[in-house]
């Protein structure tokens, strides 16, 4: 009990300088505000590779070993990194939340006439009927155990008119279906560890590609930050891009390790309502899945956690420092080929 004082106050220290650090512009969706064009020459090896990145790659590599160093220290979490925890009972709010958040998209989607995302355009007649069957289904109980099969459904619909490459940035919307199919009535309430265990990685998955867009196309964000100079904070837009970028990733790394999630997520929160004072409309649809993951991790706290290790904390900081590494460099490489691939005349 004497500990509890001092654990709490590191974690709030460790949340301020989540918040300190956050660019305000982080979390908006670059696509959402820019006219973006996925065929557009992406930077080149020789300008991401420079200095800057480099150095900011660096102390974010930092931030994420002293981050684990200081959840062993601390004692803030209890069990091995993706080892299994005891068992989470479902809560009886968890089902109904990420069900209302998605159903309330959908049909703002089809309002707007879009898919499952601002940038998503689409006035077929087929994916627009698709869309009020999917919304149909979710206002019958009898009918609605099919609801995440419809959000799939619209999912390869993306997939069929945007790409695999351009829908990687909603893989988060699958881990919301499986999330609902796992949790419905009448399914175990382990299934619930499972359940949630899926929601963080897919979520994390998105933040972690979404980041490494940003660095592939900075000219996307450049634009909306000629249009708006003061979201840079009086910083060059190359340094501003690429630490928003970072910033990004390693929020979306947090949430795959399942490291200090409830602080990621309030922050991410709270930079989503700023930047929807910013950008309006855009970022309720395109965020409001998002708020309801967010607030179901910032309840529930993680599936799996850290714990001390035998060998004390500095062992597991420094695998967890490595396997960011790996994650940065080989996302990084593989968004980078596969946005030459689909360049027209590339192979």
């Amino acid at each position: 009990m004497r500990n509890a004082r001092p654990v709490r106050c590191r974690s709030l220290l460790a949340l301020g300088l989540l918040g300190a650090a956050a660019p305000q512009q982080a979390l908006s969706h670059v696509k959402w505000f820019s006219s973006y064009d996925t065929h557009a020459h992406p930077v080149a090896w020789e300008a991401l590779l420079g200095t800057q990145w480099l150095i900011l790659s660096a102390t974010a590599l930092a931030t994420v070993f002293a981050a684990c160093w200081i959840a062993n220290r601390t004692g803030a979490s209890q069990v091995r990194p993706f080892a299994g925890s005891p068992t989470l009972q479902r809560p009886a709010w968890a089902y109904p939340l990420i069900f209302s958040a998605l159903a309330i998209t959908i049909l703002l989607c089809w309002k707007h006439e879009v898919i499952l995302a601002p940038e998503l355009k689409c006035e077929l007649g087929e994916i627009s009927a698709l869309q009020f069957l999917v919304i149909a289904i979710s206002l019958i109980p009898r009918l609605s155990v099919l609801f995440p099969f419809g959000v799939g459904l619209l999912f390869l619909s993306g997939v069929y008119e945007f790409g695999l490459f351009h829908m990687l940035d909603y893989v988060f919307v699958l881990g919301s279906a499986a999330f609902l199919w796992m949790t419905r009535a009448g399914t175990h309430p382990s299934d619930f560890q499972r359940a949630l265990t899926i929601l963080y990685r897919t979520t994390g998955f998105s933040l972690c590609w979404v980041g490494v867009e940003k660095v592939i196309y900075p000219h996307w964000a450049e634009e909306i930050l000629q249009a708006r100079p003061d979201l840079a904070l009086g910083l060059p837009n190359d340094f501003f891009i690429q630490g928003a970028a970072l910033f990004e990733f390693s929020l979306g790394f947090f949430f795959l390790a399942q490291l200090w999630t409830r602080a990621c997520a309030l922050v991410l929160t709270g930079l989503m309502i700023f930047t929807t004072s910013l950008f309006g409309f855009r970022e309720v649809l395109g965020h409001l899945l998002l708020h309801a993951i967010l607030l179901t991790f910032m309840i529930c706290g993680p599936a799996r956690v850290l714990a001390h290790s035998c060998s004390g904390p500095i062992r597991p900081a420094l695998k967890l420092a490595c396997m960011y590494a790996v994650l940065l460099a080989g996302s990084t490489l593989i968004y980078h080929r596969l946005a030459w691939l689909l360049m027209p005349g590339e192979a």
